[in-house]
């Protein structure tokens, strides 16, 4: 019978450790768990410094931003000058990395110690409050869950504060002002969510999320305010391109479970890979925030949360080797075909939505074939990549894609090479 031959191509190095029998006490290396979390605890506490230190070091900066913007004006100053410093920490460049949350987390943390330095114990009295308070609440317009916990409680402790009973009540933060509209490309994985944006000031904004479901995971690649709908869009298919984004519309959200999985969320946790680029960075916050408002209004349970088309790996797996069965018959049976298609199945969606299995574009294509050969040793990737034309072929025919579009999702297989591997999660693809 053969041998699998499938392994991850990287294996680790590092030596296992032997103990000669001897029963090892936490802290000398024999408790694996114990020194994960430790070293985590260590981590933590070191991007928790750099994170202050960065924090502290733009405060200045910042406060005199707070003292002649407000509003949105100023949460644009905010979301610009954030950008690049998180690109570096996020990098490392500025030391031991810190993500994006735990920044924003340090910036709320030394904001509202400098409204408390700023109070006389009789009132805010004295001038020195005001802009820590008026930077303070900008923040709170760009904060997500989970730190908008935190930006409670540093407020409730700002106004616990002797001379803090007297601070001036907070603004509404954003909210959603209409009707949430979304529009899909061609080939059913990249979607436009476009929202209005009520803001402090009264006006309305629209906001734009560039969704791209086609890769390992969903990636919001492109976020920012628009002046109306139709700029939205227009920018939006300037990003997908004409081919597949051409004949798109906007139509109101008819299915909260799968927007609420399309939109990006600010925790993470350990799915968060890395490589945003600036612009990602920028709108960082402010994507995540708005869209935690966007989830609100529409919920996760409106019209066409059922009937998915394929539910499962084990499902698309069973379904295109009956499908291959009638319609390839002369084809040649691997020794490991069983496992080939289901390594395949598993791997076409990684961490995607349920509801755009089905789905097939160039973008996937590529994204799962660079998968596979940077996860599988070369002989094994090859042969699932050799499946892949007639699993396009098969996923067009379920989908009713037209043959010219089913034919540019080939595309990529007669350019991927084994040495071209690494895949930009957050670049702009156009189809």
């Amino acid at each position: 019978m053969p041998v699998s031959r499938k392994r991850k191509k990287k294996r680790s190095s590092k030596p296992v450790q032997r103990t000669g029998g001897r029963r090892l006490t936490p802290g000398q290396g024999g408790e694996p768990f114990g020194d994960m979390f430790a070293e985590r605890r260590r981590l933590d506490a070191s991007r928790q410094s750099v994170a202050t230190k960065a924090a502290q070091a733009l405060l200045p900066e910042l406060v005199e931003l707070a003292t002649t913007r407000t509003g949105t004006d100023l949460e644009d100053a905010l979301c610009e000058r954030f950008g690049p410093l998180m690109l570096d920490l996020d990098r490392g460049s500025l030391g031991e990395d810190a993500n994006p949350l735990v920044f924003l987390d340090a910036v709320i943390g030394v904001t509202a110690e400098a409204v408390l330095d700023g109070l006389d114990d009789d009132g805010p009295q004295s001038a020195g409050w005001q802009g820590p308070w008026r930077l303070l609440v900008g923040l709170g317009g760009l904060t997500p869950y989970p730190l908008m916990e935190r930006f409670v409680d540093a407020v409730a402790r700002v106004r616990a504060a002797p001379g803090g009973r007297v601070l001036p009540a907070l603004p509404d933060g954003p909210a959603v002002a209409g009707t949430v509209l979304w529009a899909r490309d061609a080939y059913g994985s990249r979607f436009a969510v476009v929202a209005p944006i009520a803001t402090a000031e009264g006006s309305t904004r629209w906001y734009l999320w560039d969704v791209d479901a086609c890769g390992f995971t969903v990636v919001t690649v492109d976020a920012g305010y628009q002046a109306g709908p139709d700029e939205a869009l227009a920018r939006w298919r300037t990003n997908v391109g004409e081919v597949a984004g051409g004949a798109a519309t906007l139509t109101p959200v008819d299915d909260g479970w799968l927007l609420s999985e399309l939109l990006p969320v600010g925790d993470e946790g350990m799915m968060r890979f890395g490589g945003d680029g600036l612009p990602q960075m920028m709108e960082y916050h402010r994507c995540r925030r708005l869209a935690d408002e966007v989830r609100a209004v529409v919920g996760r349970a409106a019209p066409g949360t059922t009937g998915y088309p394929l539910k499962d790996a084990a499902a698309a797996a069973a379904a295109f080797t009956d499908w291959r069965a009638a319609n390839r018959p002369e084809a040649a049976q691997h020794p490991e075909y069983e496992e080939l298609v289901q390594e395949l199945a598993e791997s076409w969606s990684n961490n995607g939505p349920v509801g755009l299995y089905h789905t097939c574009s160039p973008h996937r294509v590529a994204s799962v074939a660079a998968h596979l050969y940077g996860y599988y040793q070369a002989d094994f990737a090859d042969e699932i990549v050799r499946l892949l034309p007639d699993w396009t072929a098969w996923l067009a025919e379920r989908n009713g894609t037209p043959a010219d579009l089913a034919d540019r999702c080939l595309t990529p297989l007669r350019e991927i090479r084994e040495e071209h591997v690494e895949a930009d999660y957050f670049a702009i693809v156009t189809e």
